[in-house]
């Protein structure tokens, strides 16, 4: 949540982040492999199936190991759709959604998991 807010306020910061990290093979390979061993350990330690807050850490669970296969399988497609999706401009947009994702997990974790489903729908 903090570092979808932090990137939301420095855009040009990130674009040059982005840029440096495509063009570094290390940085693919090594965010595939953090990416590939925290969705295997999240899925370890929180295999659930659910509607609720407790599904969607298990599917985040499923993307980061999905998301750490591809790099580590296929690291040139993954920089060519980082580029494709940067000149985009619909980064807003995921950096929004992941801010609203991080926000509801939090107020899973300080509510009543089941009361904060009540005060949001």
């Amino acid at each position: 949540t903090v570092i979808s807010l932090i990137m939301l306020y420095r855009k040009d910061y990130v674009k040059a982040l982005v840029d440096d990290y495509a063009g570094s093979p290390v940085h693919i390979f090594h965010s595939g492999v953090i990416g590939l061993f925290s969705g295997l350990f999240i899925l370890l330690l929180h295999h659930v199936w659910a509607w609720n807050w407790g599904g969607l850490i298990t599917l985040i669970g499923y993307l980061f190991t999905i998301k750490g296969l591809v790099r580590l399988v296929m690291g040139d497609l993954t920089v060519s759709y980082l580029m494709k999706f940067r000149a985009s401009g619909k980064v807003d947009y995921l950096l929004t959604i992941m801010l609203l994702i991080g926000l509801y997990l939090i107020g899973c974790g300080f509510f009543n998991a089941s009361g904060i489903t009540e005060l949001i729908f």
